[in-house]
């Protein structure tokens, strides 16, 4: 029944935010077409998703931002934009935003450790916008 896939466990883990997206469908999908896998689901930020992929402890990752190593082999399950939240004193703008109008103004992100990190992807956004916030 195991090779068959009917059968056995499968460890899944994901970052926090994926609980508010997709995967509780997912799961719940899953275990309505698969009754007699045991699903073993655990929250971990994407430094530690690589790792336990990699060493083998779990068989899927649920990453944001994805996770980019050669021992991977990665899947899109949605794409999402990335939103800028602004004071109020932004409010009464008609103009259009563009990132770099943003170069010298402070921005609170998420920590940049353990690595990689989702600081490291808008960090590298608004490289590509020319600049480093």
């Amino acid at each position: 029944r195991i090779g068959q896939g009917v059968a056995g466990r499968l460890r899944i883990a994901f970052v926090g935010t994926a609980t508010f997206g997709v995967l509780p469908n997912i799961i719940r999908a899953f275990r309505a077409a698969h009754p007699d896998i045991e699903l073993a689901l655990s929250a971990m930020n994407n430094a530690e998703l690589r790792r336990a992929l990699i060493q083998r402890e779990i068989d899927i990752a649920v990453a944001r931002p994805s996770i980019e190593d050669a021992e991977v082999k990665s899947e899109t399950l949605m794409k999402e934009p990335l939103v800028l939240a602004l004071p109020d004193s932004y409010a009464n703008r008609e103009q259009p935003f563009h990132l770099a109008d943003f170069k010298n103004t402070t921005f609170v992100l998420f920590p940049r450790r353990p690595r990689p990190s989702y600081a490291d992807y808008v960090l590298d956004v608004c490289k590509v916008d020319g600049f480093v916030p």
